[in-house]
């Protein structure tokens, strides 16, 4: 028996028309999806999932995701063809021979039973629409389903301005750093050298819950005093405040420059007044962002770089994720806005999308988006004019 809230997932989607729909839904469902399976265990859920694939897509769906992502399916079927064979090729294989719902139900053998030899499905699609994702990523059959529906972009002042992860945040420590937190670390070290980072002044827009200034000032030890953040929501910049006080604390650091308060504030850099406001913090050798560009879409992009830039770095860092839902406008490579705001890509490098060992669900249940990040790094161009920039750009 098909638990009720996957009942009525499946009338979903038989009755709305997918032009009706959005990936934005996917949390939803997302949702839906968990609560079964606190419910009733995992193996119903499997067939839950198995079923609404089978019951409340049509299967034209299928193969229209195999014309449209020719270069994805090639890349499923080239790895289930790869040495060690797993339970997960025969999944693949049911997926593209137009099976999803046998998918699931191979897939979700993993679930109860493990996998040994893993990791020819981290590889990572290099071309096509799905550049960028790992191979465990778009063998779950859902993501063609989420992939299929539109975009369907909220406006600025709606969920996103309110409270997208408004959250309290658990507090990260060295030993609890992500594996893709650590490659960061390396990463910018390694192109900007450990005294760079050590005499920087950085500006984070988009802070956040603070995850970005403990990397920076605990692992590539920025000086908690030469650093400044703003974010949308004030308790995010408070949650920041207290992580860079803490840390100037631990290191007996004097603040210098601006003031404490000056130096975190909460901001919408769309509003009128926000250029007087990064503009009183004055020069900065680096601006980082963290999916704080995504926010924007492409007619937005060009003045929330302008006014990013407005402390003059000389170095851009920007982490960007790579695919697109209600909530985040997906970039795999913004290079020609940067260019036109006067900076050029020195080196870009995509992060590997984690799955923990307990998080095997994600290889068959909807999930709310998929995506990963791409990190990019920007250099000033040399001789570029700020003042011709900014007749171009506007304030």
């Amino acid at each position: 028996m098909t638990h009720v809230l996957v009942d009525a997932l499946i009338e979903h989607f038989r009755n709305t028309p997918r032009d009706r729909m959005a990936r934005g839904d996917f949390y939803r469902i997302n949702h839906d999806f968990v609560a079964a399976a606190r419910d009733q265990g995992f193996n119903a859920t499997i067939e839950d999932a198995a079923r609404l694939l089978e019951d409340g897509v049509s299967p034209s769906l299928w193969a229209e995701t195999s014309r449209q992502r020719e270069a994805t399916h090639l890349a499923l079927r080239q790895v289930a063809g790869m040495a060690p064979e797993t339970v997960l090729d025969r999944a693949i294989l049911d997926f593209l021979n137009g099976s999803p719902g046998d998918a699931v139900r191979g897939i979700g053998e993993v679930q109860r039973q493990g996998i040994e030899s893993f990791g020819k499905y981290r590889s990572m699609l290099n071309r096509g629409h799905d550049r960028g994702l790992a191979i465990w990523q778009v063998m779950n059959p859902f993501y063609f389903l989420w992939a299929s529906l539109p975009v369907a972009r909220t406006t600025p002042s709606d969920r996103w301005r309110e409270d997208q992860f408004n959250n309290t945040p658990e507090p990260t420590t060295e030993s609890t750093r992500s594996a893709n937190d650590r490659m960061l670390v390396e990463f910018l070290r390694g192109e900007l050298g450990s005294e760079f980072w050590s005499t920087t002044s950085v500006l984070d827009c988009g802070c956040g819950h603070g995850h970005t200034a403990s990397l920076l000032i605990d692992e590539l030890g920025v000086d908690p005093s030469a650093y400044s953040a703003f974010d949308l929501h004030e308790k995010r910049v408070e949650r920041t405040r207290s992580v860079a006080l803490s840390a100037a604390s631990n290191m007996s650091a004097t603040p210098a420059g601006a003031s404490i308060d000056d130096r975190f504030f909460p901001l919408d850099i769309l509003a009128d007044d926000a250029p007087k406001r990064i503009q009183a913090l004055g020069e900065v050798d680096v601006v980082f962002s963290t999916s704080f560009t995504n926010v924007f879409d492409d007619t937005q992009l060009p003045l929330i770089l302008k006014r990013m830039t407005l402390p003059k770095p000389k170095v851009i860092v920007d982490i960007s994720v790579t695919t697109s839902w209600g909530f985040c406008i997906g970039r795999i490579d913004p290079s020609a806005a940067y260019r036109a705001a006067g900076y050029q890509l020195r080196v870009s490098r995509l992060e590997t999308p984690a799955l923990e060992a307990n998080e095997t669900h994600r290889l068959w249940m909807p999930q709310r988006y998929w995506s990963n990040r791409n990190i990019l790094i920007y250099e000033k161009i040399p001789g570029s004019d700020d003042r011709d920039l900014g007749k171009q750009l506007g304030a």
